[in-house]
């Protein structure tokens, strides 16, 4: 075992250091992929923090003001874990007796306000949506969540138009006081737009290299979960593999030791 790592940390040295900064692309060079609001959180690792800060965000009335609806975005690169506490969010228990109603949607990279409308009010009513313009769609949102105190979560979200966003935004306004949008985006100038204020766009951090380290062990090395002593043997190098994943917990779960 100890020779694979040794093995495993040299090839990181080349190839894999490209891939994973590959991860940190702009989203208009990353292929689709859809996101739900499940999540296993005995997997997470290294953001209880960030889930209470972002938390409070989303429960704090006073912080919204005079506004019914405040917008809150999480940035930060790709890979560092923006959909996952996103998600770890939206399942605690408090956010959801806070809600009146919650709704995911992944937005992709191919952003169509249509599409992103019409499936913002099939998740709220759970039905298929015939409407075919967006004029009816947002409509039929606006009687869906006139005076209900809502959660929306908009994972990967990257247009940088900000007419477009006034527009997306257009049925939100019947909002209840305390409604709230939680936006993931890379893009820092989204999330300058799409924010309420400063203080709701949350920049998350990469994890530290011991947190990294952890999900290794949990991943790659969970046949060795209740070794100690192999584990012990092992660390030094597996802790140079999780330095070399820079702190990306999305490069730490991809690592196979065989």
């Amino acid at each position: 075992m100890q020779n694979k790592l040794q093995e495993l940390a040299r090839e990181m040295d080349g190839s894999y250091v490209d891939e994973l900064h590959k991860l940190g692309m702009p989203c208009s060079t990353v292929g689709n992929f859809q996101t739900s609001s499940l999540l296993d959180e005995s997997v997470v690792i290294g953001r209880e923090s960030d889930k209470r800060e972002v938390i409070k965000l989303l429960l704090d009335e006073e912080m919204g003001g005079r506004s019914n609806l405040s917008v809150i975005a999480i940035v930060g690169m790709g890979g560092v874990g923006k959909t996952t506490l996103a998600q770890l969010v939206y399942n605690n228990v408090d956010v959801d007796s806070n809600f009146d109603l919650k709704i995911w949607v992944s937005v992709s990279v191919e952003y169509n306000m249509e599409r992103v409308t019409r499936s913002i009010v099939e998740c709220a009513c759970r039905e298929k949506v015939k409407l075919s313009a967006l004029e009816p769609i947002q409509m039929r949102l606006e009687e869906i969540l006139n005076g209900k105190k809502f959660l929306i979560v908009l994972d990967g979200f990257w247009d940088e138009d900000e007419h477009n966003w006034d527009v997306l935004c257009l049925p939100l306004r019947v909002a209840a006081r305390g409604s709230r949008v939680l936006v993931t985006t890379r893009s820092m100038l989204v999330s300058r737009i799409v924010a309420t204020a400063s203080p709701y766009q949350y920049h998350l951090q990469t994890l530290s290299d011991e947190d990294c380290w952890e999900l290794l062990k949990q991943r790659a090395f969970s046949n060795m979960r209740h070794d100690t002593n192999k584990q012990l043997e092992l660390r030094e190098t597996g802790f140079k593999i999780a330095q070399k994943c820079d702190g990306l917990p999305l490069a730490a779960r991809r690592i196979e030791v065989k």
